[in-house]
């Protein structure tokens, strides 16, 4: 049996500070006293080096490390240390996320323990925390997502309510307006609300008020494959009570190979493009695989969404160039946003806006042409928090539009999401420390799938319905009590939906042991819950596909799957969701058990690690639960009186993970500092449901399988070396273990899909060319060659970069 000893990050601090630190001349520092060194900022101590710092050390009596310990707010909704913080938390700043020359706030999470981070096309990413990832292998590829962590800006929840997943393209701020990134680990639900799961993921953006007089700052690069990333940022803190700052970005990615997972069984056509046929003069149908180009012939997939010849040409369901517009590229956004500070005595007040517009291919939802999708979309935001006392406010309100499956033409909707929330900080004491408050959440969208129907006029699909609407009304409370070396935390959380009309409870227990300033133990368990979402409750689509006069795609479809066919006949499939249906919506939550602790081994190297265990339960899923195909397999107009019924169901499986996360710190010489980090886990699935022969589940028989699609070991390295004042090394990887994606149900069939292990290396060289200003080469995946990272999607390649960072 090992022994683990598991270690506390005080030289964390120093992963954080600027290269520039050890390097930079001395500065005078012993004529400061006191109460001068503790009003110093942050981001002023990281001008000193070493030296300097120890001496400020000693003028105020504390060690460096404590000196610039980082600080989280997130882990307890309250500053405190990263050692202190009671649950597996991390911690990015802008200089660490810069250094290593993430791109944008995705990539930059892969810097994070304990984040499944894959690019499916270049800047569209997967990202889940510790897994859970495609839990169902009986499920569409468009419950990939992650819809089980919350994701924040300055905690306004972005997480899009139309399916619980975050559109990543639309966050409206980039790299240059980070200030820090905070990641707690395990559920949250208890302090952050519904789907906050397995955890959340908050990005803290600049303030004005931090720094005096006028800011200027760009992160901007270009380079092969064609890449553009552009960000600028001014702001203004004088004397008076105002402070502001703007900034915008503007991003552009082109795929490195441009091919597509065609679904199918597709058509095989010959050289004069008529479709092939064998000896008995059956179509000849090929099994779903990649093609190298998309066009109306090599897209038209049997049985599906046919290309019908005698469709309007304006048709966007099935026509290509409206479904993949422009093929070689990837990902296409803009974004801009402003933010005002007011600071006067006891009132500290924020308020921020901004839109973000984009054009990305990823998959998100099989469009029954092909795993990717082109999608458009756009967001706008108004965002006002503070304090006053001990008083916090929030209030954001959201307005967007989504048009995916190829630009809107089978899923689009416009929403309206609105929050509210208020929290007392009440001390009582020197020990007890109890926070409560109230939220409340709005959600309104308007869409096709939540009410349409494809008619036969002209194959278009229309909306039929009106806005469809969801509320959460929450109350929760947080209490803390210090005793000795102890701390005890508890949280209740009780959130009303108005779908489904019930109360949901979230509690978390918390308690740590802090030995003494190296040595730290936790403990925890949370209960979570994630919400219900539109496409869940309100999915209303009735898409009516005609056969006369009778494709042969689908004539051959059919009758390669023994299906006898009445060629007079329209074959109908309705999607409903459990409102739709009138059945019982279970909501998905979670239970979770941690340990941790946090240990300084020596002065140069410490560790931080944890061991979870999380169970999963009430987990819905899209299948088949009616159909109109008569016993004997044969269609006719006669005998089928209703359509297939996909809609969403709850079986009583239990998906499980058990695993740990390791971290490691170290500086062992005054130039070079390093991070490295993994997780290794195990994930089942406990009483899966069994499907006949017909896609339906059969009552009663389950079975207990390994779930594939969770890489059972992924991590990094992060590694900063500067040989001389000026010059800046960087050294960063990501990795993570082999995965095979499974998707077969009783609506679509596809075969499995194997992703390799895989290590991503990137380099950066920088040199500053004046204060505040550097000039720098930044090198992607330069490697192990193009690979894919996430099934049916783009190879990844190399990327070659060159870029200025500033920040006056």
């Amino acid at each position: 049996m090992i022994k683990l000893k598991i270690l506390i990050p005080y030289i964390l601090v120093f992963l954080l500070l600027p290269s520039s630190l050890f390097a930079q001349e001395t500065k005078d520092v012993l004529n400061l006293t006191k109460s001068e060194v503790l009003k110093l900022s942050y981001e002023e101590l990281t001008e000193f080096d070493l030296a300097d710092l120890m001496q400020m050390a000693e003028i105020v009596g504390m060690s460096t490390d404590e000196l610039l310990e980082l600080a989280i707010v997130s882990a307890s909704k309250k500053e405190e240390s990263l050692f202190d913080a009671p649950l597996g938390a991390s911690v990015l700043t802008r200089d660490m996320i810069k250094k290593a020359g993430a791109t944008s706030i995705m990539e930059a999470l892969r810097l994070v323990p304990g984040v499944i981070v894959r690019e499916q096309t270049p800047g569209n990413y997967d990202i889940h925390l510790r897994g859970f990832d495609a839990i169902d292998p009986n499920a569409l590829i468009n419950f990939t997502t992650n819809s089980l962590t919350l994701i924040m800006i300055n905690n306004r929840i972005v997480y899009n309510e139309f399916q619980g997943n975050t559109y990543w393209e639309l966050l409206q701020v980039s790299v240059d307006d980070v200030e820090r990134i905070e990641v707690v680990r395990g559920p949250a639900a208890a302090l952050y609300g519904p789907n906050a799961v397995t955890g959340m993921i908050n990005v803290i953006t600049r303030n004005p008020n931090d720094k005096q007089g006028l800011q200027v700052s760009s992160y901007s690069q270009a380079g092969t494959p064609k890449f553009h990333s552009y960000s600028a940022g001014v702001g203004y803190n004088g004397d008076g009570p105002f402070s502001f700052r703007m900034s915008g970005q503007y991003d552009l990615r082109e795929r490195h190979n441009v091919d597509y997972y065609v679904l199918g069984p597709q058509l095989t056509f010959g050289a004069n493009g008529a479709p092939v046929t064998d000896a008995d003069g059956n179509l000849v149908m090929t099994p779903p695989g990649f093609v190298n180009k998309i066009t109306e012939t090599t897209l038209n997939v049997a049985g599906r969404v046919p290309l019908i010849p005698d469709r309007p040409s304006t048709d966007t369901v099935t026509n290509v160039n409206e479904r993949y517009p422009d093929p070689e590229k990837s990902y296409d956004r803009y974004s801009y946003n402003g933010h005002v500070n007011f600071h006067k005595g006891v009132v500290d007040m924020n308020l921020m806006g901004g839109y973000a517009a984009a054009t990305v291919q990823k998959a998100f939802a099989v469009n029954n042409m092909a795993a990717l999708s082109a999608d458009e979309s756009y967001n706008g935001f108004g965002h006002l928090w503070g304090t006053v006392n001990n008083w916090s406010v929030s209030a954001d309100f959201n307005q967007g539009k989504l048009e995916t499956l190829g630009n809107g033409s089978s899923l689009r909707a416009t929403y309206d999401i609105a929050n509210a929330e208020v929290l007392y900080d009440w001390n009582i004491g020197e020990n007890l420390n109890i926070k409560p408050g109230a939220s409340y959440r709005y959600a309104s969208f308007y869409g096709r799938i939540l009410g349409s129907e494809m008619v036969d006029a002209n194959y278009e699909l229309v909306e039929d319905e009106g806005d469809k609407v969801n509320t959460i009304l929450s109350g929760f409370v947080r209490a803390e009590y210090k005793w000795n070396k102890f701390r005890f935390i508890g949280a209740l959380r009780a959130d009303k939906f108005k779908y489904p009309d019930e109360v949901h409870f979230s509690p978390q227990v918390i308690g740590t042991y802090k030995v003494n300033d190296g040595l730290m133990f936790r403990a925890s368990y949370g209960h979570a819950v994630r919400s219900p979402f539109m496409i869940n409750l309100f999915t209303n689509l009735h898409m009516k596909y005609p056969v006369n006069p009778t494709p042969a795609a689908v004539l051959g479809y059919l009758q390669s799957n023994g299906i006898n066919f009445d060629p007079g006949f329209r074959y109908d499939m309705v999607y409903l969701g459990t409102e739709n249906q009138n059945a019982e919506y279970d909501l998905l939550s979670t239970n979770e058990f941690e340990v941790g602790t946090r240990f300084k081994l020596n002065q140069w190297l410490s560790v931080d690690a944890e061991v979870f265990f999380q169970e999963l339960n009430g987990v819905d899923v899209f299948n088949k639960v009616a159909t109109g195909f008569d016993a004997s397999g044969i269609m006719t107009k006669q005998e089928l009186v209703k359509s297939d019924t996909i809609s969403f169901i709850t079986p009583d499986m239990k998906p499980q993970q058990f695993g740990s996360t390791v971290t490691f710190f170290g500086k062992p010489a005054e130039k070079i500092d390093f991070q490295v980090f993994a997780t290794f886990q195990t994930t089942k699935v406990k009483d899966y449901y069994v499907l006949d022969e017909n896609g339906f589940v059969k009552p009663g028989e389950t079975i207990d399988l390994d779930h594939e699609n969770t890489p059972s070991w992924f991590g990094g390295f992060n590694v900063n070396y500067n040989p001389i004042s000026k010059l800046h090394l960087n050294l960063n990887g990501y990795f993570y273990g082999e995965q095979t994606l499974k998707m077969s149900n009783g609506v679509m069939n596809i075969p499995n899909e194997t992703v390799d292990a895989n290590l991503i290396l990137n380099g950066v060289v920088g040199y500053d060319i004046f204060k505040g200003g550097q000039l720098f080469i930044n090198v992607k995946n330069f490697a192990t060659g193009e690979k894919r990272q996430f099934a049916l999607t783009d190879k990844i390649g190399a990327t070659y970069l060159v870029g200025i960072n500033i920040d006056l």
